[in-house]
């Protein structure tokens, strides 16, 4: 098993055929969520993947120089709670508005020309109430699927091949999330 040197860390779960790994990011969301702010401003369209209404960025915020510290932040947590180095190749933000939500989808199809081994996602901003559960699907039966209920500051790590979803924000604030993908060194 490919990811069997990760099955004895703290945080680690086991899921359907595949596992999460959770953890706690610090970090300046301020600073985070008024980047994210200036670059919808710039391009309001933004992108249309796995978004059913709200936004999302380009998927190369790891290439932005006002990015590079959280990027690194989050390299950091993966080689510190594993033991192993991860490079983050992909990452984007998503901004969900009451109403909206993330169809079912994986991430084994990036957009890079690299297979991308990881997938994640921090939390950013999370309102109270239902603002939107992250949903993992078991491969073998359409039916069950584990449901994670994020705080902010939460990061998860997971198999880019898990198909998963994000439930309606039902809040009347802004759900602001970033995703990333990621190969190990």
């Amino acid at each position: 098993m490919p990811f069997s040197f990760l099955k004895n860390i703290e945080g680690y779960n086991e899921l359907f055929s595949g596992f999460y790994i959770s953890r706690k990011l610090n970090f300046d969301k301020k600073d985070i969520l008024e980047k994210i702010e200036l670059i919808k401003n710039k391009d309001t369209l933004g992108v249309n993947l796995s978004n059913a209404g709200g936004y999302q960025t380009q998927p190369y915020l790891c290439q932005y120089p006002e990015f590079s510290d959280l990027k690194k932040s989050i390299e950091l947590l993966f080689n510190e709670a594993t033991g192993r180095k991860i490079v983050v190749t992909e990452m984007w933000a998503n901004v969900n508005p009451k109403g909206t939500y993330n169809n079912k989808h994986d991430h084994s199809g990036t957009t890079q020309e690299m297979f991308s081994m990881f997938s994640g996602v921090l939390y950013i901003k999370v309102p109270k109430g239902e603002s939107g559960s992250l949903m993992f699907y078991n491969p073998f039966s359409e039916n069950i699927a584990y449901t994670y209920d994020p705080l902010e500051d939460d990061i998860l790590f997971f198999p880019n091949y898990m198909a998963h979803s994000v439930t309606p924000n039902f809040t009347d604030e802004e759900r602001v999330s970033i995703a990333f993908n990621g190969d190990l060194l």
